[in-house]
Order: C-alpha cells, then sequence, then structure tokens
C-alpha cells in the first residue's frame, strides 16, 4: 500500500462575527450598515417556521460572496437581534 504525500497550502480564514438586527416581513430586502458597525437587515420573509433565518442566510452568503455553510447564527433563532459568524477563505 503506497502512501501519498499530502500538499500542505497555507489557508487563510477570516472569521467575522456581527451583530444582526432583522426586520422580517419588509417588501424588499437589503442591508443596511449602521454607524456601530451593526447591521440592519430587512426580508421580505415572514418570521415564521424558521423562513427569515433561511433568508438571512441566503443574503448575506450572497453579499460577503461565501456559500451558506459558512455564514451561521450563533444567537437569538428566534429573536429580531441575532449574532452572525461568517468565514470566508
Amino acid at each position: 500500500m503506497k502512501k501519498q504525500k499530502k500538499s500542505q497550502k497555507n489557508i487563510i480564514q477570516v472569521i467575522s462575527k456581527y451583530s444582526i438586527k432583522v426586520i422580517p416581513n419588509s417588501k424588499h430586502a437589503e442591508i443596511i450598515e449602521e454607524e456601530t458597525g451593526a447591521l440592519r437587515i430587512k426580508l421580505k420573509a415572514k418570521p415564521q417556521e424558521g423562513e427569515a433565518n433561511k433568508a438571512l442566510i441566503n443574503l448575506l452568503a450572497d453579499h460577503f460572496k461565501v456559500k451558506k455553510r459558512d455564514v451561521k447564527i450563533l444567537t437569538g433563532f428566534t429573536s429580531r437581534s441575532k449574532i452572525v459568524e461568517i468565514t470566508i477563505d
């Protein structure tokens, strides 16, 4: 059995945490950056059965050009105030 050498790459990951205020059931989706660095995010989705959380993850993934799996809601699953972690490779 031959052993294969794995090439090691220097991988740099940037992990950012954002404080987010979600406004569900809005007319249109948008991201507003406040002076404090917090984000205010308007979503079309209703806050029922996790629809707004899914829409939030999709919007943030598109905005930061990362995969959906790289966006994680750390706190506030059932609240409008959330802390979200975004990993950028």
